[in-house]
């Protein structure tokens, strides 16, 4: 007989040579609760309940992924970002909390300005976790955004439609975006591959091996490639008092606040560490 208890026992051992006990436990947890729609402590105090036929079906299917580093959101197929539940797949990055933090900065800045009816283009947009967002913090936003993936793209507009908000979703290039239209954006926000190549030995498999490179690695080993490419888009497009925000590399969040200052393009360049304490966020304010 499948339990609850024994479901969660076999999850825990599958992941424990991948997880601590902790993090295993908790992955079982979120798995049982998915799988069962019941809350957590449900699952403590209906333990012994039996799992029907199709619940230890969808297990027997799960679990061999699980044991394999698949991460948990692409075994569902959905994350939460916010109070938005995004359709996440290998095409795509699972979104971060760091991610939300950056999000907030933005909401809060922009709200700042006074013009809630901003202009506002994402680049490199993955889920779309980012233009969704700040779309539903500010309706009257009118939100775009790029992605080198046509498969990214297409997850994305599931998740505006799932979440009924109204995103443009563009297939660009950020390295090569062509002409653009001056003073076009109030925002312009990035959080684009940072990760150099020589750093692929410290990157945990249930990342290296399951979420997208393309969306992850800087193939030439410049982590501020890209950095430096959504700069010169912003130099055109980003009208003058308009901010630009990225999610940066803890290791060379100083290294892009710096390039930003010394192209004396922007009356602030400001640095934020999240919620670990790592300088994470930056946002720069064109003159």
């Amino acid at each position: 007989m499948m339990t609850i208890k024994t479901a969660i026992a076999q999850l825990v051992q599958a992941l424990a040579p991948l997880y601590d006990a902790r993090e295993s436990r908790s992955i079982a947890d979120l798995y049982l609760q998915h799988l069962t729609s019941m809350r957590r402590i449900d699952l403590l105090v209906y333990s012994d309940r039996e799992l029907d036929a199709a619940q230890q079906e969808s297990l027997a299917t799960d679990l061999p992924r699980l044991a394999a580093a698949t991460p948990l959101q692409y075994v569902l197929g959905e994350a939460w970002f916010g109070t938005l539940q995004l359709e996440v797949n290998p095409a795509v990055l699972i979104p971060r909390p760091e991610t939300e933090e950056l999000c907030e900065w933005i909401t809060a800045s922009v709200k700042e300005t006074g013009n809630e009816n901003s202009t506002i283009l994402d680049i490199g947009t993955g889920s779309g976790c980012i233009p969704l967002y700040l779309k539903q913090q500010l309706p009257g936003a009118t939100v775009s955004a790029w992605d080198i993936s046509v498969e990214a793209l297409d997850t994305a507009r599931r998740n505006a439609l799932r979440n009924h908000l109204e995103v443009a979703f563009e297939l660009k290039d950020a390295l090569q975006p062509g002409t653009l239209s001056a003073n076009q954006y109030d925002v312009i926000v990035s959080n684009p591959p940072y990760i150099t190549l020589a750093e692929k030995t410290q990157i945990h498999a249930n990342v290296l091996d399951h979420e997208p490179h393309l969306a992850l690695f800087v193939t030439n080993n410049d982590p501020q490639q890209f950095y430096k490419a959504v700069h010169q888009v912003a130099q055109t497009a980003l009208r003058p008092g308009g901010l630009l925000f990225f999610e940066t590399h803890a290791d060379f969040g100083a290294d892009t606040e710096t390039m930003l200052r010394d192209t004396a393009a922007y009356t602030e360049v400001a640095l934020r560490n999240d919620m670990h304490g790592n300088p994470r966020m930056i946002r720069a304010i064109k003159k």
